[in-house]
């Protein structure tokens, strides 16, 4: 069976709601649009659904010129985003320090009223310089011999946890859910897991052994596996949370190094590429 995208998706601020595609420009930097924006607290840590749940239930809606958000007895905000940015401002996103314009006061009680809690909307700063994991990138290339110069110092990216793409076969998700509704739970959907790309056409789990994947023109890399924290389990219908899929989940995919779902992927393409949901993907595999 031929593989080929079934879905692509953004995430405009870190840890709100997705905004599905039916096609997308992508770049060193991911899906255009994705993770550009995110919540700092008043001590200025990086705000997910880990600690505040609510955050599913923000909707962004992203075109060139503003974001808008929603969320439930809110007004809609709109934070315009192609304006000047603000001096930047240094935030951490794990280990990772980058830069950040702050979106102002507005943004930021829209925000604090909703979640309860003071916080500021930042997002990535023009002069914002992160790149994704040179080790991995290295063991990657030790692995599967060098795809292009400076892979990973090419890869400034925004807000995302770690790399540019976050990739998982449909077929994962369907075997998850059958061994949910074996156990007696209702299936879930592929939002809680929050991946840019899914590909159809893999066998479950295929995209632990796949090295580099090639739509067209472009290269994606898959270099790391992703270890799943608690925001599976999380409604992103309702920000109620349960102990599903993950008790499922860590019966057949906990290692050492965590519950692993998806792969964390790199771009190689060339200026002006677009993804479109349908578009054949071929898989080089890493055996």
């Amino acid at each position: 069976m031929s593989s080929f995208l079934s879905s692509l998706h953004i995430y405009p601020i870190k840890s709100c709601a997705g905004i599905d595609l039916a096609q997308s420009g992508i770049g060193h930097a991911g899906l255009d649009g994705d993770r550009r924006w995110m919540l700092v607290d008043a001590a200025g840590g990086f705000m997910t659904q880990r600690e505040w749940p609510a955050m599913a239930l923000v909707r962004p809606e992203l075109d060139a010129q503003t974001l808008r958000v929603r969320a439930p007895g809110m007004p809609v905000l709109e934070v315009l985003a192609g304006r000047d940015a603000a001096p930047p401002t240094a935030v951490r996103v794990w280990n990772d320090t980058t830069a950040g314009a702050d979106e102002g006061d507005a943004a930021a009680r829209w925000f604090s009223d909703f979640l309860g809690a003071e916080c500021r909307l930042l997002r990535v700063h023009p002069r914002a310089e992160r790149i994704a994991s040179l080790d991995r990138v290295r063991a990657w290339t030790a692995r599967h011999g060098e795809l292009a110069p400076g892979l990973g110092e090419r890869h400034v990216f925004g807000f995302a946890d770690g790399f540019p793409l976050l990739i998982i076969g449909q077929s994962s998700l369907d075997d998850l859910n059958l061994r949910l509704g074996r156990g007696g739970h209702e299936p879930v959907g592929m939002a809680r897991f929050r991946p840019n790309i899914v590909v159809a056409g893999l066998e479950p789990f295929d995209e632990d052994h796949v090295a580099l994947l090639r739509v067209g023109e472009v290269a994606l890399p898959l270099v790391k596996p992703c270890a799943r924290c608690a925001i599976p389990n999380i409604d992103p219908a309702t920000a109620r949370r349960s102990d599903q899929p993950g008790r499922t989940l860590i019966s057949y995919r906990g290692t050492t190094d965590g519950v692993l779902f998806g792969q964390n992927g790199l771009v190689l393409a060339p200026p002006g590429a677009v993804l479109r949901v349908g578009d054949p993907v071929e898989v080089e595999w890493a055996f």
